[in-house]
């Protein structure tokens, strides 16, 4: 888990050399219960695949590391080379919908730096219980999205991508709250 939240945090692995192959990873065998297809899922989006068609899971082949755990209930392809792929990943990974979630979070983590600046502001003190609870929720909400970034090839991407802001943002904020939930504890 802490590797996949590392993997996450940096965002490297997605903006590596791509030679505009996709994998697809195509579900093989007998009938599974509920419990197992769910696993199957699981399995395959911790990887950053989505499914195209039933049955069928699909990305660009630009990640290395996700290689040698994949499931043996598929058998995985590569060197595909969809007609549209900007369009297909565009699809398959909601781009839009997490890259507008992403500036949202920009904007909450900018907020709630300053809210915990331990500056001296008049009338309230910055480093509260609430606050802090507040930056503990945020950190979270902002380390859950970063893991479900595709880690796509740059030139998937829209030219503003805020994945980049994002984690750059993010690493300044968790300094911060790392820094003024220690002074909280100390008290």
């Amino acid at each position: 888990r802490q590797r996949r939240q590392d993997r996450s945090r940096r965002g490297l692995d997605g903006n590596g050399a791509w030679d505009g192959t996709w994998r697809l990873g195509i579900v093989t065998g007998e009938a599974r219960s509920a419990a197992d297809r769910a696993e199957l899922r699981r399995i395959l989006a911790q990887h950053r695949f989505a499914e195209w068609r039933e049955g069928v899971w699909a990305r660009p082949d630009n990640l290395d590391s996700g290689k040698a755990v994949e499931p043996t209930s598929c058998e995985f392809v590569s060197g595909c080379r969809p007609p549209h792929p900007k369009a297909l990943a565009t699809d398959l990974f909601a781009v839009k919908t997490w890259s507008e979630h992403a500036l949202v979070l920009v904007d909450d983590v900018r907020r709630m730096q300053r809210a915990l600046d331990p500056a001296p502001k008049p009338a309230r003190q910055p480093n509260d219980g609430g606050a802090l609870a507040a930056a503990f929720v945020l950190n979270a909400d902002v380390l859950r999205h970063l893991q479900s970034d595709p880690l796509l090839p740059t030139s998937l991407l829209t030219s503003h991508w805020p994945g980049h802001r994002l984690r750059d943002r993010y690493e300044d904020f968790d300094r911060t709250f790392q820094s003024v939930w220690r002074t909280h504890l100390r008290r």
